[in-house]
């Protein structure tokens, strides 16, 4: 069900892979829980228009602990996990860097070393959505299961043991497919509200988007009484081409636009090769 795929997690080249497929990190921000990132940002790190996130002093201290919490785990359950970086066969987009998978491909290991709050909360047997998330992809891209979600203090361990959802997959699929279109054709997913910069507290942008909604305002009556007038003279016209006052009316035939995505000689090829530079564009909204 899964490859594994040959790639030292933290290297180059594994940076490089994360970004032509969806892994178990992008897998609570396409669910829309992930309270750090947005489909946006991660269809943009994708392509290579932003830089990865830096690393900080929390996700340096995770990698540090991390073996030393799986040493722990196996000495503790005596089930041996191995690290490994794997692929979906039957979705070729999904991957996953696992923190450890047993021998017989049915356990899965999910260390992580965070704050005191999530501590406790996997003393109360809870564990965030966004990593349940995360779990939930891995158990999917393996085909495991059960994953063990192993939370480490720098001490001691907490295990909750994680099992498929069938109903994880229902929702998660289409997302993903979705998002990965997104990715494939260069075409942003739909904005959210964190997206964007507030400039509700800014003085002068309150001022301009007043002024700007007014003329808007205006221009639709005017496009509406255009309209009317534009309707007057095409009746008039009588289907001929026609002149007088200072306007001409020529009718004029355009031929449809060709439906690339039905053309069957086209289907599997790469059409990024022969795609232009790409192009800025600013849309104001809402107006």
């Amino acid at each position: 069900m899964f490859k594994e795929i040959k790639l030292e997690q933290g290297s180059q080249e594994w940076l490089s892979w994360r970004k032509t497929v969806i892994t178990a990190t992008d897998a609570s921000i396409i669910m829309g829980n992930n309270p750090w990132d947005t489909p946006y940002v991660c269809w943009q790190r994708k392509l290579g228009l932003i830089e990865e996130k830096k690393s900080n002093d929390a996700m340096e201290r995770g990698k540090r602990l991390e073996p030393e919490a799986r040493a722990q785990f196996i000495k503790r359950y005596g089930i041996e996990m191995k690290p490994m970086v794997v692929e979906n066969l039957e979705y070729d987009f999904l991957g996953a860097s696992l923190d450890g998978i047993n021998a017989f491909k049915s356990s899965l290991l999910e260390i992580k070393c965070g704050s005191s709050k999530l501590h406790d909360m996997a003393s109360n047997q809870e564990i965030p959505q966004y990593y349940l998330d995360q779990i939930q992809h891995q158990l999917l891209v393996t085909g495991a299961n059960r994953c063990f979600y192993y939370s480490y203090d720098g001490k001691d361990g907490i295990c909750i043991e994680v099992t498929p959802d069938p109903k994880f997959k229902e929702i998660f699929i289409p997302k993903a497919r979705a998002f990965w279109k997104c990715v494939a054709f260069s075409e942003p997913p739909p904005l959210q509200d964190s997206d964007y910069k507030d400039m509700s507290h800014e003085p002068l942008w309150k001022s301009s988007a007043e002024k700007y909604r007014t003329i808007c305002d205006q221009i639709k009556d005017l496009e509406l009484t255009k309209e009317k007038y534009r309707q007057d003279i095409l009746s008039l016209c009588g289907d001929q081409n026609c002149l007088g006052d200072g306007i001409k009316v020529m009718k004029t035939i355009m031929r449809g636009r060709i439906a690339y995505d039905d053309i069957p000689e086209l289907k599997g090829v790469n059409l990024d090769k022969y795609r232009k530079e790409p192009t800025t564009a600013w849309k104001i909204l809402g107006a």
